[in-house]
C-alpha cells in the first residue's frame, strides 16, 4: 500500500538520496540534448549540504515536502511552496520537484503526490498551481498536460 505524507526532519536522508537519483537522471536526460549544457549542470562541491539546509527550512517553515512510501520505504517525493507575487493579486502553488523511483513508476504515485500538494494549496486558499519541467523531459510534460497543466512561459538560455 502506498502512503503519502508530509516529510519530517527524520526523512532528510531518504529525501537527499532520492534527490541525488533525480538529479542524476535529469542531468543524463539533459546532456543527451547537447554537451554545451554540461557546464550549466555542474554542481558546487557543497551542493548536498546546501540541499540539506534547504530541505530543513522547507520542512520546518512554509515549504511543502511530501514523501511517498511503500512498506515504510521512501519511493518518491514532491517539493513545493506557495509563492507570493508583488505585482499580481495571486499566490501560486509551485511544484518544484516531483520524483518517483524506478520500479515504482506508472502506478499513479506521482498523481497521488500531486493531488496531495494541490489539496494543501487549496487548503491555504491558493487558486493557481504551476509545475516546473525541463524541456527534455517529454514524458513528464505529457503527464502534466494530462493533469490539466498548460504551457505558460518558456525560459530561454544562451551560453556566453
Amino acid at each position: 500500500m502506498i502512503k503519502i505524507r508530509k516529510a519530517g526532519l527524520k526523512d532528510i536522508r531518504a529525501l537527499v538520496e532520492m534527490w541525488e537519483e533525480f538529479e542524476k537522471e535529469h542531468d543524463e536526460m539533459v546532456l543527451k540534448r547537447g554537451l554545451s549544457l554540461k557546464e550549466l549542470l555542474k554542481k558546487k562541491p557543497n551542493a548536498r549540504a546546501v540541499y540539506i539546509k534547504y530541505l530543513k527550512k522547507a520542512i520546518s517553515k512554509k515549504g511543502i515536502v511530501l514523501i511517498a512510501e511503500a512498506d515504510k520505504k521512501a519511493i518518491g517525493y514532491l517539493e513545493g511552496s506557495i509563492k507570493k507575487n508583488d505585482l499580481f493579486a495571486r499566490r501560486l502553488g509551485s511544484i518544484w520537484d516531483l520524483f518517483v523511483r524506478k520500479g515504482f513508476r506508472k502506478q499513479g504515485i506521482s498523481s497521488m503526490l500531486k493531488d496531495r500538494a494541490i489539496f494543501l494549496f487549496r487548503k491555504k486558499g491558493v487558486k493557481f498551481s504551476e509545475m516546473y519541467v525541463h524541456v527534455s523531459n517529454t514524458n513528464a510534460h505529457q503527464i502534466y498536460r494530462k493533469w490539466g497543466f498548460y504551457d505558460e512561459s518558456i525560459r530561454m538560455m544562451k551560453k556566453l
